[in-house]
């Protein structure tokens, strides 16, 4: 009988990890989304990627400084905004996958057909690092009064929503 209560033992010492679902492959749990901060900031550009359809490229960066904290963006070229936000859960530090979606005003980008209104895109993250995501106008037609929604999503669930209002100074 000892020897029994020893293996059961064993065996539930061992599949503890799976059991309470923070196994490297067990599905998050989001315990808290939320906003950090909002509003404009620099950063430095490390890498373009090309992209496809209305909006051709992704740009990337790094040492992201929040210099004035507000939902209101005046809408000047070279001007940056968006949000540093962290999403607590288990396991911790897991790579997840988040979808970006970002609701703005219709842009027309020169030699296209159609205006677009939405702007989208998937980003890998780990749980508890804060993230930034955040729109720059680096070209003159992207200078389009009206509101911008940021809305992160972990797979049907939607963690985080931002809005700021773009106006003309």
């Amino acid at each position: 009988m000892k020897r029994l209560f020893a293996l059961v033992g064993l065996v539930l010492f061992i599949a503890a990890p799976w059991l309470s679902g923070v196994a490297e492959g067990a599905a998050p749990v989001v315990k808290l989304a939320k906003v950090l901060k909002a509003g404009r900031y620099e950063a430095k550009l490390i890498k373009r990627q090309a992209g496809s359809g209305q909006h051709s490229h992704r740009n990337i960066y790094e040492r992201f400084k929040f210099i004035e904290e507000t939902t209101r963006i005046p809408a000047i070229k070279g001007y940056r905004f968006g949000l540093r936000f962290v999403i607590v859960g288990e396991p911790a530090y897991k790579e997840i996958e988040l979808r970006v979606f970002r609701h703005h005003p219709p842009v027309k980008k020169p030699g296209s057909q159609h205006a677009s209104r939405l702007t989208t895109y998937t980003k890998k993250a780990q749980l508890n690092i804060a993230q930034v995501i955040g729109y720059g106008f680096d070209e003159d037609w992207e200078l389009v009064p009206g509101e911008h929604r940021f809305q992160v999503y972990l797979g049907p669930q939607k963690l985080i929503e931002q809005v700021f209002t773009v106006y003309s100074p």
